[in-house]
């Protein structure tokens, strides 16, 4: 009941944790329990919804400035994501079309994970948390999560320090001092977003690795290489 609760004021408050209703579905598998999560999950956001709206003295034109807000992706202020920086360069006429491209590409990965992860809901709830960090409109520096003992821990480690470093010192050549340009602020971003891809990654081979060991009772790593090519 409590993570319903929890979902519910999530997704209320930004629409993108709505993926998380995957790893709910994986954590619970009976069907009974399924179709509670999301009747409870449904009432407690419709709730919700109704709140705010009493709160804003029985007006729905919260929704604009909320939901309708990262879904269209008007502000094309400069930040750690991808989405800014496409939409400053695409023609107007295309703008529609790539805005829907962009906001459903984050669907597109939901059902090959959960049916990877489909036993271990947790690390699919993390794979969920690492992709809204990369795709979601307005991301932030907050959504990243550290990682240990993957690998490509070097580079993703690596490319994170880049992004932190490099990203205030584009910013301030381009938006400041103007001695730079979009593409400089835009190659931090970029790096910050690849880095996030090589976490989910190596997450997502470490449990399999993992899954293979459990399997075949191997205590030799050096076969694991091998044995996942067979």
């Amino acid at each position: 009941m409590f993570s319903t609760i929890l979902f519910s004021v999530l997704v209320q408050l930004s629409l993108y944790p709505a993926i998380y209703i995957c790893a709910l579905l994986v954590k619970f598998s009976a069907l009974k329990e399924r179709i509670m999560i999301i009747t409870f999950s449904i009432i407690i956001l419709i709730a919700l919804l109704f709140f705010n709206y009493f709160l804003n003295g029985n007006n729905w034109n919260y929704i604009d400035s909320t939901y309708k807000f990262l879904l269209d992706v008007h502000d094309l202020t400069p930040n750690v994501g991808i989405f800014w920086y496409f939409f400053i360069e695409v023609f107007n006429h295309f703008r529609r079309f790539f805005l829907w491209v962009f906001q459903i590409n984050i669907l597109v990965y939901l059902v090959p994970l959960s049916l990877t992860l489909r036993s271990n809901a947790f690390l699919l709830l993390q794979q969920l948390m690492i992709l809204i960090s990369v795709f979601t409109s307005y991301p932030s520096m907050a959504d990243c999560l550290v990682y240990l003992n993957f690998r490509w821990g070097l580079i993703s480690g690596g490319a994170l320090l880049v992004t932190i470093v490099l990203a205030p010192v584009m910013w301030q050549m381009w938006i400041v001092t103007g001695s730079g340009n979009a593409n400089f602020y835009f190659a931090a971003t970029l790096t910050y977003s690849v880095a996030q891809i090589f976490l989910l990654t190596d997450l997502l081979y470490g449990y399999l690795r993992l899954k293979l060991v459990e399997r075949r009772g191997i205590t030799d790593e050096s076969k694991i290489a091998v044995l996942m090519f067979e």
